[in-house]
């Protein structure tokens, strides 16, 4: 995601779908296969434990949100240009949500475990 972000818009190496004719930007197809081992574990999760039971916990419901936002996000950067506002605040969302279980997974380390903690107390004190 990260090489994408700079390939796309710092380099700015893209240009919109204004014809129709255009050619498709192949690399949001890419980032899909980066969707499909987090779908996967979750899809798994949620068949040991139950429907009712996975959605109970607000994590499970964050991951199941940054999944589809980042289904979504793929396909619009697919068939519209990335420059839209839209796609911006979607692949902001999704960036945003990834760093959240980024924490949360961080969070299983003995070693990291504080930091983690410290960065989510500041987070929350910003508010």
């Amino acid at each position: 995601m990260v090489w994408y972000t700079n390939y796309v818009y710092i380099n700015n190496h893209l240009i919109g779908h204004e014809d129709e004719n255009e050619e498709r930007n192949p690399i949001p197809l890419f980032l899909l296969s980066g969707i499909v081992i987090p779908f996967i574990y979750e899809c798994i999760s949620m068949k040991i434990s139950g429907v009712k039971a996975y959605f109970s916990q607000k994590d499970n419901i964050m991951d199941v949100f940054f999944i589809l936002m980042a289904f979504f996000n793929c396909l619009q950067q697919y068939y519209y240009s990335p420059f839209n506002f839209d796609n911006k605040v979607c692949f902001i969302i999704v960036i945003f949500l990834q760093m959240l279980r980024t924490f949360k997974y961080l969070r299983i380390f003995r070693s990291f475990s504080p930091i983690v903690t410290m960065l989510i107390n500041v987070i929350i004190d910003l508010q």
